[in-house]
């Protein structure tokens, strides 16, 4: 009698009981997965009418494919979800999950095991360490569904790394070996590579042909760049043998200038030295640079007010020079802009 009187009491606590458990177990994620896994898994087939029942099939699935290495098993509860609630809001996810499982485990569960483990925790590992694991991989079963995807995550990883000729002989072999979705991403991909080593002229002709408008700009910008570099080098040391022939016989006595500029030219490096490498590289040609042009400048006396202003004209261009050249030289001209164009970090 009071169990008919109160049976929508008694199951409201029931329900609260089995979303507890629910909780409780989803806790235990990170600190003991297996565990987890299994508890939510069974949870979801003891309840399956809860509302949480769906949640846990997909928690379940998600740690046997990324925490336990068993995306054969994974592919199974997806599955399983995408059956029993056909309208939850988990089931395009999971029947995504499951026909990529389906499709990518021809070479066994292991193997797309490690596969998916090299991709997913390459950030916490050396590049070197995923890199040699991933060849491995490939080179042990070449008949590896995602072989393709592999070799094209290698060839970034060279890419990302600066190793351009690497990254340029791995797209070239993807090109012609590849599905037609992984070429034109190989194109792209070696088209980045080229730019990346300099070689910009054939850099832009594959963004050309691909149909690439913003990798031909980024091409061409990237020519002028080098044009304006060379330019810029090559007027440095213009000047600074014009104007040290001319003060030849007193290149040996140090300037008042010199004397001024380099215990400045110290402080600056020592302060550098606390950033980033490429920052304390180009501080550092900038203050060898300018101690050249103040060194070379400081022997000269200009007589006339025409021989001063072509000396400061010739020094301020000599200045930008330095600056330009070590910018482009330490690849910070993409930093330079976004400080100009937003102000400093705060």
């Amino acid at each position: 009698m009071n169990r008919v009187l109160f049976g929508p009491l008694f199951l409201l606590g029931l329900a609260q009981a089995d979303e507890a458990a629910f909780t409780r177990t989803a806790a235990l994620i990170g600190r003991d997965d297996a565990r987890a896994a299994a508890e939510l898994e069974a949870l979801a087939i003891a309840h399956p009418d809860d509302d949480y029942a769906a949640d846990a099939l997909i928690q379940a699935a998600e740690l046997n494919e990324e925490k336990l290495r068993r995306p054969d098993h994974a592919a199974q509860l997806y599955a399983r979800l995408s059956e029993r609630y056909p309208t939850s809001r988990l089931t395009l996810r999971a029947r995504a999950r499951h026909d990529f499982l389906v499709a990518n485990l021809g070479s066994g569960a292991e193997v797309l095991a490690e596969y998916q483990d090299i991709l997913q925790r390459y950030g916490s590992r050396p590049l070197e360490e995923s890199v040699a694991r991933m060849e491995h991989l490939l080179a042990a079963h070449p008949a590896f569904p995602l072989a393709g995807e592999g070799q094209l995550w290698l060839a970034r990883s060279d890419l990302s790394a600066g190793r351009f000729a690497r990254a340029i002989e791995r797209y070239g072999a993807l090109e012609r070996q590849g599905r037609r979705l992984i070429v034109t991403q190989a194109q792209r991909g070696r088209a980045d590579a080229l730019l990346g080593a300099g070689h910009f002229i054939e850099a832009r002709e594959l963004y050309r042909t691909i149909g690439s408008q913003d990798g031909v700009e980024q091409a061409d910008r990237a020519l002028l760049a080098w044009g304006l570099w060379l330019a810029s080098l090559v007027y440095l040391v213009a000047f600074l043998m014009g104007i040290g022939w001319r003060a030849r016989l007193e290149l040996g006595r140090i300037s008042i200038e010199l004397k001024f500029y380099l215990p400045v030219a110290a402080l600056l490096l020592a302060a550098g030295a606390t950033a980033q490498r490429p920052i304390w590289s180009a501080l550092a040609i900038i203050a060898v640079g300018g101690g050249l042009i103040v060194w070379v400048a400081g022997t000269t006396r200009p007589h006339s007010l025409r021989g001063l202003l072509a000396q400061a004209l010739g020094i301020a261009l000599s200045v930008s020079a330095v600056t330009y050249v070590a910018i482009y030289a330490c690849d910070l001209g993409s930093m330079v802009a976004e400080t100009l164009r937003h102000g400093p970090d705060r």
